[in-house]
């Protein structure tokens, strides 16, 4: 983690980095967030995380606390200040700080904090998932952070050594994981779940699928099901921080197991990594 936050207006070391005990976010998780990469102290995909930012913010009728031009303004000085090189910023903005009451009044002043951690993208080895029906509730593609049943899940894979929890539907059919899109590669073709109110549209999801298209590869967005993933030639998830991670095992089940660098999701890793280094901001 870096030193200094940003919350409400100040730029502040994280042991003096605090909100209030009455901000919707802690009583009623009334709150939505972005996790955003930078690469070379530049930020990576800004406009396409400030417009499902944007969406998920009209989604809750919240307002952006300020205007698109100072955020951005903000967020390179924060990232100037933690003299950050490679990382992620994580920002989050609540409906406010008001009395604990359900009703809430128009009025209330959106509350706005962001921080930075450290890490590295790099080409990542495959790793194996798990999966569980999906408990969560019926607007996942609102980026909120209500997240309790993909912590509770995501802790389930670390704890039998996986490192993610993809989800199912009713109908069995897999929606998305705790933190990411699901993917996976048949007969050399790839195949992605369609966006609805079941899925996050990831940003990551979005350049994959944009290179992918751009590569000449053939990309179908079409329900499939834990049997389709283990008898899939290749599968993989897509998010902010991982890119493009392949996957070897599902529920122990074998997907493929060696790391071969001619199958098409490292083929991907690679072309989302050259892309993301142009194409900084």
């Amino acid at each position: 983690m870096s030193n200094i936050s940003y919350v409400n207006g100040k730029y502040l070391s994280n042991n003096d980095a605090v909100i209030s005990i009455n901000d919707r976010s802690v009583y009623f998780a009334d709150a939505v967030y972005e996790v955003i990469g930078i690469h070379n102290k530049k930020i990576l995909l800004w406009d396409e995380h400030l417009e499902r930012l944007n969406n998920s913010l009209s989604a809750l009728s919240i307002k952006l606390p300020v205007s698109t031009n100072v955020l951005l303004i903000l967020t390179k000085q924060l990232i100037k200040k933690n003299r950050i090189f490679e990382g992620l910023l994580y920002m989050h903005i609540s409906r406010g700080i008001a009395p604990r009451k359900h009703i809430y009044k128009d009025s209330i002043l959106p509350s706005l904090f962001m921080t930075i951690s450290r890490v590295q993208f790099n080409m990542k080895k495959p790793v194996s998932i798990i999966t569980s029906a999906d408990i969560r509730w019926k607007r996942c593609d609102i980026k909120s952070v209500s997240l309790l049943p993909n912590i509770l899940l995501k802790n389930k894979a670390h704890k039998k050594s996986a490192e993610e929890c993809w989800f199912f539907d009713q109908e069995g059919f897999i929606t998305e994981g705790t933190t990411s899109n699901a993917w996976i590669v048949k007969d050399s073709i790839i195949y992605t779940t369609p966006l609805s109110n079941e899925v996050l549209p990831g940003v990551t999801r979005s350049l994959v699928h944009k290179i992918a298209l751009e590569n000449n590869f053939v990309v179908k967005e079409k329900k499939f099901k834990i049997k389709d993933v283990e008898e899939a030639d290749e599968a993989f998830l897509t998010n902010t921080s991982a890119l493009v991670l392949p996957i070897n095992k599902i529920n122990n089940v074998t997907i493929c197991n060696s790391h071969n660098t001619e199958k098409i999701s490292y083929k991907l890793q690679k072309l989302v990594l050259e892309k993301l280094t142009r194409g900084s901001k």
